[in-house]
């Protein structure tokens, strides 16, 4: 549990410098901030669902990438 915190902390925070460095250079681009912003908080819902429920998913959905 504890690789999958770490991990998710440095996933985060990357992600977080990556987008705002995208929110930067799409200055006035409301599209493409729209698409980054929908890709983004995409991805940290998936993260942030699979680290809420890692009790009820089934192990084997864990292990395939073990």
């Amino acid at each position: 549990m504890r690789t999958l915190i770490y991990s998710l902390i440095i996933h985060l925070t990357l992600n977080i410098l990556v987008f705002l460095k995208g929110w930067h250079a799409f200055e006035g681009k409301k599209a493409a901030r729209f698409i980054l912003s929908t890709v983004f908080g995409t991805e940290l819902l998936v993260y942030a669902t699979g680290f809420i429920f890692i009790e009820i998913f089934p192990a084997t959905l864990f292990n395939l990438y073990l």
